[in-house]
């Protein structure tokens, strides 16, 4: 669980929604957040394509 809490998807999302929303400088926050929900999506999409195709045999 330590690991997670290290490196957990959310913070990045946060820190540049409050960084575009205060006028501030990003830093690297959007990149690390992007690839939080680019690997998510692909985990979602390559599960739900699983899930479909052991449900429709």
């Amino acid at each position: 669980l330590h690991g997670f809490a290290e490196h957990q998807p959310v913070t990045p999302l946060i820190e540049s929604l409050r960084a575009l929303l205060l006028d501030e400088p990003l830093g690297s926050a959007p990149w690390t957040a992007l690839a939080w929900c680019g690997g998510i999506l692909l985990i979602a999409v390559a599960a739900s394509n699983a899930l479909f195709r052991f449900r429709t045999r």
